[in-house]
C-alpha cells in the first residue's frame, strides 16, 4: 500500500490501541464503557491535531470480536476523520477472519509506503491464545520487507510486546521469538521505530539504536511495573507521529481530560 505524501510537512500518524470494544453499544470493561472512552479519544485528537495522513491501530479492537463491533469501530474512526486511511493488526481479543469480512481490504495491508517511510504490519498473534508469538512465514516476511527497502526508514508495529516492559503479569505473554525478531531489526540498521498495543500504558526504550514503544489504551490503563495485575488512573489517550526527511521524527502522548468514569480499580483481572 503506497499512500501520497506532502513533502512540504511532516507526514502525521495517529496511533490508537487496545480498544476492546464490545458487540453491543454501551458495552462496559470492568466498569468503563469503552465506546464512549473511544469516542472520547478520537474527539480530542480531532479537536487537538491536524488532519493525520494515516490512523494506525494495533490491536484488541474487539473486547471479544464480532463483524457488530469492527463496524462500530469504523464507524466512529470515519465520522470522525472523514477520507483518512486507517489500518490494523489484529490483537489477541480479535479475530482476523472477521475483521477481513469487516474491513475493507486497505485497512489490512503488509506494509505502507509514505515516501521515504515504511510501515511494515506484523500478526503476533496465536489463536486462542493469551500470549504472542511472530511465526517463522512472519519473521521471514519481516526479513524479506528489510531487505526490499534498505532505502527507506521502516516502523515495524505489532499488537504483542517483544520485550519485558516491567509488568510481570503482562510480561508472560509477549512475543515468544522475540530474541530473533531484535536480532533482524538490529542487523536491518534502518528501523527506526518498534511500536506495539497490549499492554495498555506508555512505555519508551532504545536498544540497539531503535526506539521500542507502545501507547495508552483507549480504554482501562493497566499500572506500569506491577507484579500483579493492576489499573492506572491515568485516562485513555492516544500516541502522535510527525515523520520527517532522514529517518527523523517526534512522537507524543495525548489523553483526554479528567473524566468520571466508574472503573473498578480494585479488580484484580478480567
Amino acid at each position: 500500500m503506497i499512500l501520497p505524501i506532502n513533502a512540504e510537512r511532516p507526514t502525521r500518524i495517529l496511533h490508537i490501541t487496545d480498544c476492546h470494544l464490545g458487540a453491543k453499544s454501551g458495552e462496559t470493561l470492568l466498569g468503563l464503557n469503552v465506546e464512549a472512552s473511544f469516542v472520547d479519544v478520537l474527539e480530542h485528537a480531532l479537536v487537538r491535531e491536524e488532519t493525520p495522513d494515516l490512523i494506525l491501530v494495533t490491536g484488541d479492537i474487539a473486547g471479544h470480536a464480532s463483524a457488530e463491533a469492527y463496524e462500530r469501530f469504523s464507524y466512529h474512526v470515519e465520522k470522525a476523520f472523514p477520507n483518512v486511511p486507517y489500518v490494523c493488526v489484529p490483537g489477541n481479543h480479535d479475530t482476523p477472519s472477521l475483521m477481513a469480512s469487516a474491513f475493507p481490504e486497505s485497512a489490512l495491508p503488509r506494509s505502507v509506503e509514505l515516501g521515504d517511510w515504511l510501515i511494515v504490519l506484523l500478526d503476533s498473534t496465536i489463536p486462542n491464545c493469551e500470549h504472542g508469538n511472530l511465526c517463522d512465514a512472519e519473521l521471514d516476511f519481516l526479513q524479506q520487507a528489510l531487505a526490499d527497502n534498505r532505502d527507506k526508514h521502516i516502523i515495524v508495529c505489532m499488537h504483542h510486546q517483544p520485550m519485558a516492559v516491567g509488568c510481570d503479569w503482562i510480561d508472560q505473554y509477549q512475543v515468544a521469538s522475540a530474541d530473533r525478531f531484535k536480532a533482524l531489526v538490529a542487523e536491518a540498521g534502518n528501523v527506526e521505530v518498534v511500536l506495539w498495543g497490549h499492554i495498555h500504558q506508555v512505555f519508551e526504550s532504545v536498544i540497539d539504536g531503535v526506539q521500542y514503544m507502545a501507547s495508552p489504551s483507549t480504554c482501562i490503563q493497566f499500572k506500569p511495573n506491577s507484579v500483579d495485575f493492576a489499573l492506572d488512573r491515568k485516562m485513555p489517550g492516544y500516541r502522535w507521529f510527525e515523520l520527517a526527511g532522514e529517518g527523523q521524527f517526534g512522537t507524543r502522548v495525548e489523553r483526554i481530560s479528567e473524566r468520571n468514569y466508574p472503573i473498578d480499580y480494585s479488580s484484580n483481572g478480567y
